[in-house]
């Protein structure tokens, strides 16, 4: 499973919620572009190029952080 930045859930979050580029720019106080570079990735990720389809893992639970590590050892 591959592993999402915070940010990258942020906006497949903002993306599954029915908002355009431009309204998750202004909601994160980010460039369009920043958003499209974040949307890349996470397509990439998922091996697709579909908002519907991204929205569809994220409502699925697919899109997540992962899990924390424990701390090593001293």
């Amino acid at each position: 499973m591959p592993t999402y930045t915070r940010r990258e859930i942020e906006v497949a979050g903002l993306v599954s919620d029915g908002l355009t580029n431009e309204q998750v720019a202004d909601n994160l106080g980010l460039s369009v572009n920043t958003i499209r570079y974040h949307l890349k990735e996470t397509y990439a990720k998922l091996g697709t190029s579909s908002r519907a389809y991204l929205a569809a893992q994220f409502a699925r639970g697919k899109i997540a952080s992962a899990p924390p590590t424990s701390p090593r050892p001293r």
